[in-house]
């Protein structure tokens, strides 16, 4: 019984002036009233216990239920990723020449930018296989366009020390701090040194403007991709540049492949050229012929996609040399180059065992090439003095040596991809050009020959006459 209620039974069965009737119903009042207080009791207790149930119930409820949101917060992430994942690995497939890259290259850094990557500049290098220097492709410092891929020369800085250790040990992810002089050194010699120096000028404000900043590279087979931020790059978002940078790898691969199978084209459409030129010069019954194989050898290298405005045969004469020169508009009839001004050049860097010499005409130095060509014309060759009437304001002439001479290829256009099929077309008209050279003489021994045969025959018939 509550101890206050014993207190007042004690006191009512102790009391003198209550009678026993009274007692008896105070008492019977107490014993009611102790009892609906241990009910009351019983129920305030029933009810804390359920009230921390529910607490606990509901504390596990809510941290479930965060635990739940937090998943499907990560699903939903995940699949974004993956999404942007595939829409790189759709565009992937779907190159068909390996020009394309840029374009891929160009949705992998838009999907960056969706994913929240794009935290100053992004880049993706490609090393070279003699890792002393790399490819990039940039993204960043307010730009909306890519830098198209530019050669980047290494040099001796730390961090490049780092990362070519890095990419040769397939490290997966790393993270590297450019700040002070450090990264100052840095930009200057990227500047000067590597082809970044034709950047434009506010790419290199904006970088130099830069005091810190912190380079995270995930490395594949190829090379990395990286993000440059002004912090360290958090475990998310680093995952993230690790799976694109995979995903990238198998790009690359495939473009590799088309890339190779393009060389495998490009080399079967050479041969084929060479084989045509090759057989027109066997074919020839005397030198006179070369006006139409200089024309067939400029149509074969502008069906190759190499700009040339014209082509032309140099062959050394004892003091001169002979030259036909041909473009898809004609021949001109065979002229003769004298051994001075850029012929003696010509002729002189043949002699030093030169395989290609390249010289370009712009300005005043062409105005003065086609004054000289003009002195030299001859008067009665019309279609030498039309082609100097048509002087272009710049050309380029490639000169490729063989034994006897060397071919001649005007474009109006740097064309430096041509510089190994011009050779290769020197080298292979030297050899077909030999032989002709030892049919003609043959021909010529075989004449001689008849000749001798002939006067032999004269010869004895005069010894013979008796009258």
């Amino acid at each position: 019984m509550n101890k206050n209620l014993e207190s007042v039974l004690s006191l009512v069965e102790e009391s003198k002036h209550l009678t026993d009737e009274e007692k008896k119903s105070i008492t019977k009042s107490i014993i009611n009233a102790d009892k609906e207080l241990e009910i009351t009791a019983f129920k305030l207790e029933l009810t804390e216990k359920v009230k921390r149930t529910t607490a606990i119930l509901l504390e596990e409820t809510i941290e479930e239920l965060e635990q739940k949101r937090k998943a499907v917060e990560k699903q939903k992430r995940d699949l974004e990723i993956e999404a942007s994942l595939e829409r790189i690995r759709s565009h992937s497939m779907a190159l068909q020449k390996s020009a394309d890259l840029e374009e891929v290259i160009k949705v992998v850094f838009a999907e960056w930018k969706k994913l929240g990557l794009d935290l100053f500049e992004s880049n993706i290098n490609i090393v070279d296989h003699d890792n002393k220097a790399m490819t990039i492709w940039s993204y960043g410092l307010g730009y909306t366009d890519l830098i198209k891929g530019t050669r980047f020369q290494f040099f001796d800085h730390p961090f490049l020390i780092q990362y070519i250790k890095d990419f040769r040990n397939l490290t997966q992810y790393s993270n590297f701090e450019m700040s002070g002089e450090n990264n100052k050194d840095y930009l200057r010699k990227a500047f000067t040194i590597t082809d970044f120096k034709y950047a434009p000028e506010e790419y290199k404000q904006a970088a130099f403007a830069i005091d810190k900043v912190f380079i995270s590279n995930a490395f594949m087979k190829f090379g990395s991709m990286d993000v440059i931020s002004f912090e360290p790059l958090p475990d998310d978002k680093a995952e993230i540049l690790i799976r694109f940078a995979k995903v990238f790898e198998q790009t690359y691969t495939r473009f590799l492949d088309l890339q190779k199978a393009e060389e495998q084209a490009r080399e079967a459409k050479i041969q084929l050229a060479l084989e045509r030129v090759r057989a027109r010069t066997m074919a020839m019954q005397k030198s006179e012929e070369l006006a139409e194989v200089s024309y067939l050898l400029n149509k074969q290298v502008v069906e190759l996609g190499i700009p040339t405005w014209g082509c032309a045969f140099n062959i050394y004469n004892e003091n001169d040399s002979t030259e036909w020169f041909s473009n898809l508009e004609g021949t001109i009839p065979a002229y003769h180059t004298p051994r001075e001004n850029i012929f003696l050049k010509y002729y002189e860097a043949g002699q030093r065992g030169e395989s290609l010499l390249i010289e370009e005409f712009a300005g005043e130095r062409i105005k003065e090439l086609y004054k000289y060509f003009a002195s030299l014309n001859d008067s009665e060759n019309e279609t030498i003095t039309e082609h100097v009437a048509k002087a272009p304001d710049y050309q380029i002439n490639h000169m490729a040596y063989f034994k006897y001479g060397y071919l001649l290829f005007v474009t109006f256009v740097p064309a430096p991809e041509a510089h190994d099929i011009f050779k290769r077309f020197a080298k292979e008209f030297e050899q077909t050009y030999t032989r002709f050279l030892d049919l003609q003489k043959a021909e010529a021994q075989a004449r001689e020959a008849e000749i001798q045969l002939s006067l032999e025959r004269i010869r004895a018939k005069a010894m013979a006459m008796q009258h």
